[in-house]
């Protein structure tokens, strides 16, 4: 029966392929991130363990060694514990590039209790230690580190690499999927965790609850075990009191992937439902031109339920050859899909791929929509009045007054979804564009970044870390093609380190905070920040390590009344406290310059200070580098001028272009994807309203001969048509606007510079909709236009 209207079929085929390709990829997606995120066992039931103050104050999240065994040993409603920590290592093994290295530590159960098992060799055993808890140069390698480095060879068990002037034996390789907190897209290893108890270490815990332990209960539990610590040593708690805080290792997920994920899904479904009108209404015309012939089959004895399940059997064929085809379509779909996420959108633990849960769920899907939309045609089909139908014959039948309405009612469905699927589409464009036209402050062009670490054999001293940089900075402001050059932790978009504020001589009525971001002389030169008032930090500032500080203007109007004038304040910066840097926690404001951003594109600047970097000096900066001509251009001349200080600097490098364009990945990837949803549900709702008016003009062949027989013009008919077919495109529009309304809201969170209801958005969408209506409809009505009424007449 399906092969007697191959071309019908093969569209109604060809719109659930569309369909279920889409359902397909979302499914894979919706699967890995909230269904199987990561590759450890049990994974639901790990916790991170942190200490929370009972009043305000930061999150301790670091562990000593003694406090970790206690956990360990001590805990009845953890099922284990391993710790882990960090470290940076710099690798000059096999001759090839330099390149610094992240660096795990694991504690000898770590992989144990992950429940990896490693694709060569082996993970930690005991024997790794020595008698004094002292850990053996061995080191397992990640997957990229592997690959990149050692080009995948099989026999890289056993052999050594050269890392911090020492060498270490590889004793196994990690699966592709197993990152575990290594930083994405960086060659990464992990070494033994130092476990002697001796050396001041912390490191993090994490643990796995037993089943049926809740987060309070253990939590309970731990902060009794721990409490023994806090009163032999108060100054490594909370002043105030603490408690324990358990966070589930799947909450890790990014938010607004979540939230993405979920808009998609929706966004899915509509695109779906709209496949599944179309594919009902061409199935209910195909029922209604077979009327004869279901009529004859009732009037010989076959059972309404026999007819039913007979159209219900080749609505499901149609839907199931549709989904093969949508999961085949699928398969590239995915893998582009892929392509779109963002830098570090979701875990690189995460598997997005067609998988067999996947494929199952498509299945029942494709089943179901069968069902769905070969119900409406196969119920209306056998309610026919088999007497008058066979009456009336075969020819010209439109299957009735109510067939009419019921196709008409799914081409204004269709509009209505694909009215609010586009409308979605415009919000994220508009939202896009509104981001990339954000202003951040800072002059962007050919600015270079690039990080920075001295040598890691062993942690400089605080002169040699400040040494270091200045003749790195002393290098580059001497070579050719640089106009200026700083380093610093704070970078736009985001400012640097929030800190508690107090102000000299005055007594807040609450705790202030400002973004504190440490930054060398030449910061504001290089990121083109004009100064308002007073000075900028000078070289001598930043030299001497002065307890000196300029301010932003949000600072200034939210800190200081109007009329203070906040040149010579003293203020006291608890980040500085925290890190005992010399000289106290004070500084004196000395200048005031504009805002730039320092919390976000999406957000207005909040107050901050830029301080000497020299006031308590990281292991590693972030260099800004202001070229004359191209940024790339200037890189092998930057490079030189940095390996003269230290010709073991492994170097990474992105434009500041580059770096705030990262600020706009989340509402790109949002955005491609919706897009391409709403082409597709455009496309779909344009073949089915052509499809409809298409079936309606073969209906009304005769009708159309004689009213050009009685004198009707091209002009008359084609209006005939097209007013009809587009009544219902505006239906459907108008219907689709009111929905939007509601169903927008959904991603309000994820807008910028744009409201749920803008009404640029609402008015282009529906224009172009009715544009895509009038088209559709207009192909069929030249087509009516053109029938001779001889031969209207004599095929009636």
């Amino acid at each position: 029966m399906l092969r007697k209207d191959a071309a019908a079929s093969a569209l109604a085929a060809l719109s659930m392929a569309l369909g279920i390709a889409a359902v397909t990829c979302i499914f894979s997606v919706v699967h890995a991130v909230l269904f199987d995120p990561f590759p450890y066992k049990n994974f639901e039931r790990i916790v991170r363990i942190g200490i929370a103050p009972l009043k305000q104050g930061p999150l301790r999240g670091a562990y000593s060694i003694a406090e970790y065994r206690a956990i360990r040993e001590r805990s009845h409603m953890l099922e284990d514990a391993f710790a882990t920590g960090f470290d940076r290592m710099r690798l000059t093994e096999g001759g090839g590039p330099i390149e610094d290295v992240s660096a795990s530590l694991f504690s000898s159960n770590g992989f144990e209790f992950l429940g990896v098992k490693p694709l060569l060799g082996r993970t930690f055993l005991p024997d790794d230690y020595g008698s004094g808890g002292e850990p053996r140069p061995v080191v397992v390698l990640n997957y990229l580190f592997w690959q990149r480095r050692f080009a995948s060879d099989p026999k890289i068990v056993g052999r050594e690499v050269r890392l911090n002037g020492q060498n270490y034996t590889v004793i196994g390789v990690m699966p592709l999927r197993f990152t575990f907190f290594t930083s994405p897209g960086v060659l990464s290893l992990w070494r033994p965790l130092p476990v002697d108890g001796i050396q001041n270490s912390r490191v993090m815990v994490h643990g796995r609850l037993k089943p049926g332990v809740s987060l309070t209960s253990a939590a309970a539990e731990l902060h009794s075990i721990l409490t023994p610590f806090a009163e032999a040593d108060p100054k490594s708690f909370p002043a105030n009191g603490f408690a324990m805080q358990l966070v589930p290792f799947g909450d890790w997920v990014r938010p607004w992937i979540r939230t993405t994920v979920y808009v998609l899904l929706a966004a899915v479904g509509f695109l779906l439902l709209i496949a599944c009108a179309n594919v009902a209404n061409l199935l209910l015309a195909r029922a209604c031109v077979r009327t004869k012939e279901i009529s004859v089959r009732l009037a010989v004895g076959a059972h309404r339920w026999q007819l039913l399940r007979q159209l219900l059997t080749e609505s499901v064929l149609l839907s199931v050859c549709g989904g093969a085809t949508g999961v085949l379509l699928a398969v590239w779909g995915t893998k582009a899909l892929v392509t779109l996420l963002p830098p570090n959108a979701i875990n690189s633990e995460m598997e997005i791929r067609v998988n067999s849960a996947v494929l199952v769920s498509s299945l029942v899907v494709s089943i179901l929509t069968g069902i769905l939309f070969g119900l409406i045609p196969a119920i209306h089909a056998s309610r026919l009045d088999i007497s008058q139908t066979l009456k009336e014959g075969e020819k010209g039948s439109s299957g009735g007054l109510s067939g009419h309405r019921t196709r008409n009612a799914l081409v204004v469905l269709a509009f209505a979804f694909s009215m609010i699927l586009l409308t979605g589409a415009g919000l994220m464009i508009r939202t896009f564009i509104s981001l990339t036209q954000e202003d951040p402050g800072v002059r962007t062009d050919h600015v270079l970044t690039l990080w920075l670490w001295p040598a890691p054999n062993a942690e400089p001293a605080l002169g040699q870390r400040i040494a270091f940089f200045r003749n790195v900075l002393e290098q580059l402001q001497a070579a050719p093609g640089v106009k200026s050059a700083t380093v610093g932790l704070g970078f736009p978009p985001y400012g640097g380190i929030t800190s508690k504020v107090a102000i000299e001589g005055r007594i807040a009525a609450q705790q202030l905070e400002a973004t504190v971001a440490a930054v060398s002389a030449g910061y504001f030169a290089t990121m083109g920040i004009p100064l308002l008032r007073g000075e900028i930090l000078a070289a001598s500032n930043v030299i001497r390590a002065e307890h000196v500080a300029v301010v932003n203007q949000t600072m200034v109007q939210q800190f200081f009344p109007a009329g203070e004038d906040p040149i010579g304040k003293n203020i006291r910066l608890d980040v500085l406290a925290r890190r005992q840097a010399p000289g106290g926690p004070g500084v004196r404001i000395v200048g005031v310059v504009a805002d730039s951003k320092n919390d976000g594109l999406r957000k207005k600047p909040v107050p901050g200070l830029f301080v000497p970097f020299t006031l308590s000096p990281q292991p590693g900066y972030q260099l800004a580098v202001r070229t004359v001509s191209s940024p790339l251009a200037a890189l092998p001349t930057v490079r030189a001028r940095i390996a003269a200080v230290d010709k073991e600097q492994a170097l990474t490098n992105v434009t500041l272009e580059e770096s705030i364009a990262l600020g706009t990945a989340q509402e790109r990837f949002a955005m491609v994807l919706l897009s391409v949803f709403a082409v597709f549900g455009l496309a779909l709702a344009a073949i089915g309203i052509y499809g409809a008016m298409s079936y309606s003009v073969s209906q009304r062949t005769r009708e159309i001969g004689i009213r050009v027989a009685l004198g009707a013009g091209a002009a008359d008919i084609i209006r005939l048509v097209v007013v009809g077919g587009f009544r219902l495109a505006l239906i459907g529009v108008v219907l689709g606007a009111f929905g939007s309304v509601a169903i927008t809201r959904m991603i309000s969170s994820q807008l910028y510079g744009v409201t749920a209801s803008d009404p640029p958005a609402f008015v282009s969408v529906a224009a172009l909709l009715c544009f895509v209506g009038l088209v559709a409809c207009y192909i069929p009505a030249r087509r009516a236009a053109g029938v001779s009424p001889l031969i209207a007449l004599r095929s009636a």
